[in-house]
Parts: C-alpha cells; structure tokens; sequence
C-alpha cells in the first residue's frame, strides 16, 4: 500500500459525513431542485453535509465524489461570479 493510499484511507475513516449520510444528502436536493451543489475552495474550513450545510472542505473533496461516482452521480464543477467553485452532483 503507498503513502498516498494510507493517508486516502485515514482522511476518510475521519472525514465527518458517512456515505449512506452524504448520499442521503445529495439525493434529497437533486429531487427538490434537479441537482445538488457544494461550496469547495480554498476558503472553506468546515465540511458540513448537516441538512442546513452546503460546504466540503478540499480535504474531503475526493471522498465526497469517489462517494457519489460509486454511486452512480455525475460530477461536474462551475464558478459563481465571485470565482468560488462548486462541486455538482447530478444524475
């Protein structure tokens, strides 16, 4: 096993959403509003996947899509007109 397998596997026993949660998660908001979105820059010290958050911290950013991929979700990214980037997760 690498290093960089080690540390993949560490950052995701500790991240603070599980699957089933962030699955859950993204699911409800792609049935209310056609696609579920997540702020995921530089600047986010938090990951919350609580039903009021919408932030990933970059940390966690591959997790959250290797979640998602498995899944069966596409994963797309865009830009808001303040050039924050979102992670998308649509069907």
């Amino acid at each position: 096993m690498t290093a960089a397998e080690k540390l993949r596997m560490e950052i995701a026993q500790e991240a603070p959403f599980s699957k089933d949660e962030f699955i859950s998660k993204i699911s409800r908001l792609i049935k209310a509003y056609g696609y579920a979105s997540f702020i995921c820059d530089k600047h986010i010290r938090e990951t919350d996947v609580s039903p009021n958050g919408n932030t990933i911290r970059m940390v966690h950013e591959q997790i959250a899509i290797d979640f998602a991929r498995y899944e069966g979700f596409l994963v797309s990214y865009k830009h808001n007109s303040y050039g924050v980037r979102y992670i998308v997760f649509t069907l």
